[in-house]
């Protein structure tokens, strides 16, 4: 499937950006290890912001059609579960493994397109989900 001609846009913003030496992202910080480093260290709200931020950029895309969804493997799977208690503008998300946000977060996530992929190894983490959305 070509992606673009089916009116999907992708962004993928460095949430890390800024953080490295004189103001770089990720690949200004030099390798996995400060990468990881400096994931583990972001506020919450700041990551929360930065995809507001992206989101935002999206939106006023000509092409746009105002339908957003997230999606995310391992950290950023989780982030994914977490924007989507955080963002009720979000039409779909699509996590791949990650920790689930806080049970009170959990339970903001109120849209209908909402779709947990774990390995039998994460398979706990749904059993914390109180309710998910149908």
């Amino acid at each position: 499937m070509n992606w673009r001609r089916a009116g999907y846009i992708a962004i993928a913003p460095d949430l890390l950006s800024g953080m490295g030496p004189k103001g770089g992202g990720t690949v200004e910080l030099g390798g996995r290890d400060a990468v990881g480093k400096a994931i583990r260290s972001l506020p919450a709200d700041q990551i929360t912001g930065d995809l507001n931020a992206a989101a935002g950029y999206v939106a006023k895309l000509p092409s746009c059609n105002g339908k957003l969804a997230v999606a995310g493997f391992c950290w950023g799977g989780g982030q994914s579960f977490r924007y989507a208690a955080n963002n009720k503008d979000l039409k779909a998300a699509f996590v791949f493994y990650g920790p689930p946000p806080a049970k009170e977060e959990i339970e903001r996530v109120s849209m209908p397109g909402f779709m947990a992929s774990m390995a039998k190894l994460t398979a706990g983490l749904l059993r914390q989900c109180p309710r998910l959305p149908n």
